[in-house]
């Protein structure tokens, strides 16, 4: 087992409110390039919860395609603290939670299981 650190991409449209969906996972094996980001491709319950457009939709996906860009194309952190850093940067409706630890064992199975607990998989239906 080795130490990673994952942190959820959650949408928050209105930060007075503090209301967000989870929609994407980032996990980070510490001082590796071992780096994953994804997005879910489901947005219904975005869609439910603030009532949005689809033109609200389109551009939320527009921002979600350009994290996870941003995050694959220039690994803009490699420690914990580089990730919670980059996620105290975070200044639109999209935000990163502050990293918490994980114990891992296969980067990949374990990336696709917290991504379905904590993102595909909603608490209440």
């Amino acid at each position: 087992m080795t130490r990673a650190f994952y942190s959820i991409i959650q949408y928050c449209p209105n930060h007075f409110r503090q209301e967000c969906v989870n929609v994407g996972l980032v996990l980070l094996q510490e001082n590796t390039r071992n780096i994953a980001c994804r997005m879910t491709t489901d947005l219904s319950r975005v869609s439910k919860l603030f009532d949005m457009s689809s033109g609200d939709l389109v551009n939320l996906q527009f921002s979600m395609d350009g994290m996870v860009s941003r995050i694959d194309n220039t690994i803009p952190f490699l420690t914990e603290s580089e990730m919670a850093h980059f996620a105290a940067t975070r200044a639109n409706d999209l935000k990163m939670t502050e990293p918490r630890l994980a114990k891992i064992e296969d980067f990949e199975a374990d990336f696709r299981r917290l991504f379905k607990q904590l993102v595909e998989t909603p608490i209440l239906k």
